[in-house]
């Protein structure tokens, strides 16, 4: 037998019920995929097959009476012998085997999966009473306790038959939990080299983007340094108008009492200029009074020639005519 399924060892010190019950655990069924929200380690895995192993007992149909257990009292001790002295040694170098397979597995690395290893065929062996049917009532003969013992090694060896069967089945579904074990530690590193290579892009992603708000941060605080220098210098240049209107407002005023004054003799001048063109206007009217006095004379005197004209002109008419 392969040592990898904890089968006995020759020499041993325990019973076989202890082997029977440790060959039978209790593993869950294989499932068909891994998903990433159902993960396990790898230790959990390896540690699934030695939790919650139920015992095996073989079960009666019916209880026999007292004469049938005396008559199946030998062939009861047959049995357990044989399979004491079969599956006797197998569970000291099992636990060896497990606890070493314990400790390289808490060294190794963790391995999600969701594909819990499967547990043995449902089948089950029936107990030696079972198969032997019910006993004979009659008192034991040697020839029926030695067709009862042939019977019993028939048993023993359908047994035996049964239980290579169920290592072969173990070996087979140990294979497959190996190849699944084996699937989910490449995806596990496959994904641990992926979750590195993103790790790396987000921190080189990171790094750029940090000397970028770096560089960011040294423009902004130049612009605001020259943004400082450019409200001094409008804050200088403010001051500096600032004097210069003083002054001009010190000039207006000036100008303004410079101003006044020569209003005031610009007013005198008018009032001057006022009094001689009154007086010139006055002058003038006089003037053309007396003009128009010398031109009624004027045309007096002219009608009067006129008049002596005309008196002279009919009398020199009425003379020479």
């Amino acid at each position: 037998m392969d040592d990898d399924f904890d089968l006995p060892d020759e020499g041993g010190n325990a019973s076989g019920s202890s082997f029977v019950n440790e060959l039978f655990s209790n593993r869950p069924k294989r499932q068909t995929g891994l998903t990433n929200e159902n993960r396990s380690t790898l230790d959990d895995i390896l540690a699934s097959s030695s939790k919650q192993r139920p015992r095996v007992t073989f079960q009666d149909e019916q209880q026999p009476s007292h004469s049938e257990r005396e008559n199946n009292t030998p062939a009861q001790t047959v049995s357990s012998s044989l399979l004491d002295s079969l599956f006797s040694g197998g569970s000291t170098s099992g636990e060896q085997r497990r606890s070493t397979r314990a400790a390289g597995a808490t060294s190794s690395a963790a391995s999600p999966s969701s594909a819990p290893i499967r547990g043995p065929s449902p089948s089950r062996p029936q107990s030696v009473d079972q198969r032997l049917g019910p006993p004979n009532r009659s008192a034991p003969t040697p020839q029926s306790q030695e067709s009862q013992q042939v019977n019993v090694s028939a048993t023993i060896q359908a047994e035996l038959e049964q239980l290579r069967r169920e290592v072969s089945s173990l070996r087979y579904e140990h294979s497959e939990d190996q190849q699944t074990i084996n699937e989910v530690r490449r995806k596990l590193e496959a994904e641990q080299t992926e979750h590195k290579r993103d790790s790396e892009k987000i921190r080189e992603e990171n790094k750029l983007e940090m000397q970028e708000l770096i560089r960011r941060n040294e423009r902004e605080k130049e612009e605001a340094r020259r943004e400082a220098d450019r409200s001094a210098q409008l804050l200088n240049s403010i001051r500096e108008q600032q004097g210069h209107f003083d002054s001009m407002v010190a000039r207006l005023e000036g100008l303004n009492f410079g101003l006044g004054q020569v209003r005031d003799l610009v007013q005198n001048v008018n009032e001057s200029n006022d009094k001689m063109a009154k007086e010139w206007n006055e002058q003038q009217a006089e003037h053309w009074k007396r003009l128009d006095e010398e031109r009624g004379r004027l045309e007096n005197s002219i009608k009067t020639m006129e008049k002596e004209m005309d008196q002279m002109r009919d009398s020199y008419q009425k003379a020479y005519i």
